[in-house]
């Protein structure tokens, strides 16, 4: 996760080529957080990314995230993977 305050994203540009898209393509670089907030306060960003196809049989990350006050690291949080149907398939803390 790249947290610009324009428009975060997630780089896929040191992915291993065998990351690929279940339909064998590799997709673009960068992919941009959608729908994404952000409380100064607390650090506390939440947003989606949905992939073209999906990947590792996931189409959509949820994150919910909190950063240091530097920015340097995720201090805690969760990333959520989805099916094309919406189901829950995946969970990642950080």
């Amino acid at each position: 996760m790249h947290f610009d305050p324009e428009r975060p994203y997630i780089d896929h540009s040191t992915t291993p080529k065998s990351w690929a898209f279940d339909n064998g393509t590799h997709g673009e670089r960068f992919y941009f957080v959608d729908g994404w907030t952000y409380d100064i306060e607390t650090r506390h960003f939440k947003g989606a990314v949905e992939f073209p196809s999906p990947y590792f049989g996931l189409s959509k990350y949820v994150y919910d995230l909190k950063f240091s006050e530097d920015f340097t690291e995720i201090l805690e949080g969760m990333r959520y993977g989805y099916d094309v149907e919406g189901n829950l398939r995946d969970e990642e803390s950080h």
